[in-house]
């Protein structure tokens, strides 16, 4: 290791508007080389062998009651890292301990930070005044004023821990962080997955040790949704069970501040309830026997997940970490199945309804949602006409806010989400439709002329397919009338792509739709049915060996069928899936915006 320590060296650079300077080769002589990943185990084994003198050595506090002190309940010192806090039940005891450590430090060539370094003492609970102490003519630890708080892991203490002062500072700490991710550019996904990350962390950190009373969690979960709605993450009538479902299942995967502290406060119970270790006994039990009800962490846990917990017998030769683990894994499942529970039986249900079907590729209709490709606004935008939240006129009218609810364009049927996003006369004529439905067209036919090798632009989004292009072995038409040598009675005549392999003699035809989550196998069968004659009429007068029908069905929300992956694997270039379902909702966002506006 001494060797190892030798060779530790970085190099430095500055960039500035003159260039850029280096320094080639800086050596690292003492302490541990920061950013290394081993430098804090080499911490620990440094300063491991001083936890251990400290154990060993006689002078203590006892946390027995009366007069037979039990040797087995005495402490004199927590670590963490660099942290230390020492115990003791005099200040002759502690002034030793202190020289342990001094001892210790020199020897390793550490130091004393001193303006971090405090002396407290207490009797009967209060804070009394002592006098400094000093250690040597250059070491001298100051005792604390009376209300003068010292920092250890984050918390402020004195007498007490300082309950309202940290929840204050924790609260606005929290929401500074949540508002400043929220005015980032991320997409909806990266926001939410940041809030939970960087956020959320100053609040469940101090969980079992900052009492926190029922009210301030909720106000802080309000907090948080406001915040979200404020800044357009989700939709002003957002389904809260949703919310807080993961991304995997359809919901947003927001980490609820309530369950993060009841799931807390129920592992942290059952690690005291199992934990084999003595000082941790000390602490169950007082838990146990001693502690408020309201503040009891042991209590609370079986307040809040009595099923979740388990005893000794239940787990034999397993250690408290993975039972507390297991517990709290336990408490998420059920936390999480409530959430869908509640999802089903509100306005939400329906696109919950859609997705359970035995036909819908769940994985594949949620896929958008868990890679978070679309823009926030349009993920808010879609997320609304998924749970039916939009401000459209039937809306209004249940919610008592107007009497009309007819469709604001075409005057004649009721506007609903499914009404405005694929059934209203007025936005098809306008052509909102036909553009949703000729941008996965384009998608196809320029996925297809790169992989038959005719010539297209290098960017699908630059691509303006042509009514009939090919080369000596395929001939592509792109929503052109096929002519027929009789008379067709449905004039099914204009298919959107159809592939003509010259030299196999098989055509294929593919039709695309992108109707309402609903009515995914409606469309599927109209489009298999509507072609007969053609595809009848082609085989007869082009020839033709074979002929085939692919239908390419996305619902206007993501929703798709299990069989729509295996259709795409029958057609050249094997379109993605993922592609045809980011082109539809971008699509069906531009129509809702159109239709109910920007800022639902």
């Amino acid at each position: 290791m001494a060797a190892h320590l030798q060779m530790w060296k970085t190099t430095i650079s500055l960039n500035h508007n003159g260039g850029k300077t280096i320094i080639p080769e800086v050596k690292i002589k003492r302490g541990i080389f920061q950013g290394d990943s081993l430098s804090p185990l080499l911490f620990c084994m440094a300063i491991d062998p001083l936890s251990k003198l400290l154990s060993k050595n006689e002078s203590a506090y006892n946390l027995s009651q009366g007069c037979h002190r039990d040797p087995s309940k005495r402490i004199n010192h927590l670590l963490f890292m660099d942290d230390l806090k020492l115990y003791a039940s005099s200040d002759t005891d502690l002034h030793h301990l202190l020289q342990v450590v001094h001892t210790f430090s020199s020897d390793i060539g550490m130091k004393f930070g001193l303006d971090k370094c405090a002396k407290c003492t207490l009797r009967a609970g209060k804070k009394t005044h002592t006098e400094n102490m000093q250690l040597n003519e250059n070491i001298d630890i100051r005792d604390l004023e009376e209300h003068e708080p010292y920092k250890y892991l984050g918390i402020e203490e004195n007498e007490n821990i300082q309950h309202a002062k940290m929840r204050e500072k924790i609260s606005k700490e929290y929401v500074r962080r949540g508002r400043k991710i929220c005015k980032t550019q991320l997409t909806n996904k990266n926001k939410i997955t940041a809030i939970n990350q960087f956020a959320m962390p100053v609040i469940t950190y101090s969980f079992g040790i900052i009492d926190w009373p029922q009210k301030y969690i909720n106000r802080l979960d309000v907090k948080t949704r406001k915040l979200l709605t404020l800044h357009k993450i989700i939709y002003r009538n957002q389904c809260l069970p949703r919310l807080y479902v993961p991304r995997g299942e359809g919901g947003l995967g927001l980490s609820e501040i309530n369950h993060q502290h009841r799931a807390t406060i129920v592992s942290t119970g059952q690690y005291l309830r199992s934990s084999q270790n003595d000082t941790l006994s000390i602490v169950y039990e007082h838990q146990e026997t001693r502690a408020s009800r309201t503040t009891s962490v042991t209590q609370l846990a079986k307040h809040f997940g009595q099923s979740c917990l388990s005893d000794e017998d239940e787990t034999p030769n397993k250690c408290a970490t993975e039972i507390a683990r297991k517990s709290r894994q336990k408490y998420t499942e059920t936390f999480q199945q409530r959430n869908l529970k509640k999802w089903k039986h509100q306005r939400a249900k329906y696109f919950l309804g859609e997705l359970s079907r035995e036909y819908i590729d769940k994985e594949g209709s949620l896929d958008w949602l868990k890679r978070g490709s679309l823009h926030h606004d349009k993920e808010r935008v879609i997320m609304a006409a998924q749970d039916q939240g939009l401000m459209t006129n039937a809306f209004k009218k249940m919610a008592g806010i107007s009497n009309d609810n007819k469709c604001r364009f075409c005057h004649t049927e009721l506007e609903s989400v499914g009404h405005l996003i694929s059934s209203c006369k007025v936005l098809l004529g306008d052509g909102y439709y036909t553009a949703r439905h000729d941008g996965v067209c384009k998608y196809l036919h320029w996925i297809i002329c790169k992989k038959l090798n005719i010539q297209c632009s290098s960017k699908s989004w630059e691509h303006q397919p042509e009514k009939t292009v090919g080369n000596d072995l395929y001939t592509i038409h792109y929503d052109h009338v096929i002519p027929t040598a009789t008379y067709l009675e449905n004039a099914a005549v204009k298919p959107d792509i159809v592939i003509w392999n010259k030299s196999e003699r098989v055509a294929t035809l593919i039709e695309v739709s992108v109707p309402n989550d609903g009515g995914l196998n409606r469309a599927e069968r109209e489009k298999q049915t509507k072609y007969q004659g053609l595809m009848y009429d082609m085989k007869r007068n082009w020839n033709l060996k074979g002929i085939s029908i692919i239908p390419v069905i996305i619902g206007a929300t993501g929703l798709m069928k299990k069989n729509l992956k295996s259709y795409l694997t029958n057609i050249p270039g094997e379109p993605s899936a993922k592609e045809i379902q980011t082109i539809a909702l971008k699509g069906t966002a531009r129509i809702l915006k159109r239709a109910v506006g920007w800022f639902q």
